[in-house]
């Protein structure tokens, strides 16, 4: 995982991620599917336990501090590849995120 970060003001930050996990084994990947699950077409591409042999991951964001970490909005975009599995299975996915974070 791979995860530079770069200040933009002072109350903005771009974010950047690259994953990518394999397999040595069939089906040794449980691809990150928090939200992607429950998406109709992923869940006719995934094998039957919904794992493959590879899955790579993209991010691009951007955080903006209203009071440092304590509070913030949080907003990016991810693209998902994963590859293999039991029959074949795997899927290409984008999925838009947006978050208010804080701490109380």
């Amino acid at each position: 995982t791979l995860l530079p970060t770069f200040r933009i003001g002072p109350d903005l930050q771009a974010v950047l991620r690259y994953h990518v996990a394999r397999s040595a084994g069939g089906d040794g990947i449980s691809p990150p599917l928090r939200y992607d699950r429950f998406a109709p077409d992923v869940v006719d591409a995934l094998t039957v336990d919904g794992r493959g042999d590879e899955v790579q991951t993209l991010y691009l964001g951007c955080n903006w501090f209203l009071r440092g970490h304590q509070a913030k909005v949080m907003t990016g975009v991810e693209y998902t590849d994963l590859s293999g599995g039991a029959n074949g299975g795997g899927y290409r996915n984008w999925t838009f995120y947006t978050a208010f974070r804080f701490v109380f």
